[in-house]
């Protein structure tokens, strides 16, 4: 897989370095011929064409992008997502957040709400591909569980004075009982009367 990965990457730095220099070859010869492509903005400054456009996104944006869409192509193209998945989760945000939900999506820059479908499925493709030939057993999960719910009990001798605690220290490595040393010097009282039952 990680090969795979390597290689497609590759091969997207093959694909946008040789994008980003016909595209330069493109705008010499657009240049050369005296033909302009078509003007998305116009200003008093000068026009912007689509492609100065293309270019400028290109460069900035472009490597992130393709590699994005490729790992789209390759994960849908591997795996399939359930669309009940997908609803339950637009589902859930458009209860949560009900008229406001167009302005959660403006908010991060989704388009609409395919374009939210769209990464919800992207990020269940990488769930899925993330999760591939993970095999999980009952004892698997039952030790994990185990772990998660182990019980920590543990004590404490607060003093206020440091020369104190090392010497409380002192007394423990040698054998002195911890119980009475909390009810005697303990400063926290919770602490001493745990120790005494």
């Amino acid at each position: 897989m990680k090969k795979l990965i390597l290689t497609i990457s590759l091969l997207a730095s093959i694909f946008i370095l040789t994008a980003c220099s016909e595209s330069e070859n493109k705008s010499d010869a657009v240049s050369a011929s005296g033909f302009d492509s078509e003007i998305v903005v116009e200003t008093t400054a000068g026009n912007i064409t689509k492609d100065d456009l293309y270019a400028e996104l290109l460069a900035r944006h472009g490597e992130q992008v393709l590699q994005q869409m490729i790992t789209y192509k390759v994960l849908n193209d591997r795996y399939d997502v359930d669309e009940s998945l997908i609803d339950r989760e637009v589902d859930m945000l458009k209860n949560q957040y009900g008229d406001r939900f167009t302005l959660w999506l403006d908010y991060y820059n989704f388009k609409d709400e395919d374009a939210f479908r769209e990464a919800v499925r992207l990020t269940l493709l990488q769930d899925a591909a993330k999760a591939d030939g993970v095999e999980i057993s009952e004892e698997d999960i039952q030790q994990r569980y185990a772990r998660l719910t182990m019980e920590v009990n543990a004590q404490h001798i607060l003093v206020v004075d440091e020369a104190l605690a090392f010497e409380l220290k002192e007394k423990l490595d040698n054998g002195a009982d911890f119980s009475e040393l909390a009810r005697d010097y303990s400063i926290d009282s919770s602490n001493a009367m745990m120790v005494e039952n």
